[in-house]
């Protein structure tokens, strides 16, 4: 009877371990995926800008002087590039010579002080080594450290010198060149508001153009200033449609109140006055892995899941692009199985099946 009951306990206990087992079983989640590669994709900015009327553009000289030259007149047709006017320059030459002389002197003091220093310098190696062999006294090798380092000091105010004084010409070559005014792009001479002998002061009109087609006009941040030049052909959107244009001018200096760089492209399409258009400005180039930028998560990091081995595995990626629904990300492995559906739910460790669609 004892053996009889030892039997039945022991099958009882063994179903009772049985049973969990069961329950703790896993379930399968079905996931869509992904295979990611990684390559490079060209990033861009948008920018809105509107069409603004090509009817007149004034030119204006950047410097104040005496006109000394005017050479176009009303009606005549100019190409970008082209000399309009002229500011006398002798006062901006005298100016010019006298900063390369200054500059021209500072390179000699500087040159000097090397010599010094070269000369000082061997002196100092010298007496160190007279005076660590005791030949030398403490004084001796004291009063030539210090001459020594007054030498080094005299060398480094002469190189801030030149520095200074080579910035100076550049200034000075910079309002050289601004002493003739060119067309910035191609027109017909509309008007000329002022005539040689007459005094100018810079930023004021003096040479009017008019140009056929419209412009598109957008401020551009400095950041990307670089990415954009004339001459260059740049896509925007206007009306559900695409149109290319080239940029015929960029600003060098920035609105005062948008601290933006004006710039300005042709199209040959006639487009609305007014009219609002998305400008698209490529920029730079980004290396990863373009994914759906619904297969991201967050949680104070962004990060996404992959199948590994049929379990959901979570890796850290980090942003570096975005085109619409889509984002180019690093951090994933190549040829990755990326889950990119059925993540609602998922975690960690989870047991998953793929589909297909």
């Amino acid at each position: 009877m004892k053996k009889v009951l030892l039997m039945m306990l022991i099958l009882l206990l063994i179903g009772c371990a049985e049973e969990p087992v069961e329950m703790i079983k896993k379930s399968v989640k079905s996931v869509k995926t992904l295979e990611v590669i990684s390559r490079d994709y060209q990033d861009y900015e948008k920018y809105i800008g509107h069409v603004k009327s090509s009817g007149t553009v004034k030119t204006a000289f950047e410097v104040d002087g005496k006109l000394l030259s005017v050479h176009v007149q009303s009606g005549d047709p100019v190409e970008a590039g082209e000399l309009l006017a002229m500011v006398d320059t002798e006062g901006y030459q005298f100016s010019l010579d006298a900063a390369n002389a200054e500059l021209s002197a500072a390179r000699a003091q500087y040159n000097k002080a090397l010599e010094s220093l070269s000369f000082v310098e061997n002196l100092y190696n010298d007496t160190k080594n007279l005076y660590e062999s005791g030949v030398s006294s403490k004084a001796e090798f004291d009063q030539v450290k210090l001459n020594y380092d007054i030498s080094q000091s005299e060398v480094n105010s002469a190189r801030q010198m030149v520095n200074q004084a080579s910035t100076n010409v550049e200034v000075k070559n910079y309002m050289m060149d601004q002493t003739s005014l060119f067309a910035n792009k191609s027109g017909i001479v509309v008007d000329v508001l002022y005539e040689a002998g007459e005094l100018i002061a810079s930023g004021y009109p003096v040479v009017i153009l008019r140009d056929e087609l419209p412009l598109i006009s957008f401020g551009l941040a400095q950041d990307d200033l670089s990415y954009v030049a004339v001459g260059d052909q740049l896509t925007l959107e206007c009306d559900d449609a695409s149109v290319n244009g080239d940029v015929v001018a960029v600003e060098q200096v920035p609105d005062r109140q948008t601290q933006t760089y004006e710039v300005e492209m042709k199209v040959e399409k006639d487009l609305a006055l007014g009219a609002i258009v998305t400008v698209i400005v490529p920029t730079e180039y980004v290396n990863g892995s373009m994914i759906p930028l619904g297969a991201i998560r967050s949680d104070g990091e962004d990060y996404v899941f992959i199948v590994t081995d049929d379990y959901a595995e979570r890796l850290t990626i980090e942003v570096v692009a975005i085109f619409n629904q889509e984002v180019v990300v690093t951090g994933l492995p190549e040829n990755v199985q990326l889950i990119t559906d059925g993540i609602l739910g998922l975690s960690v460790g989870d047991l998953v099946k793929i589909v297909e669609d």
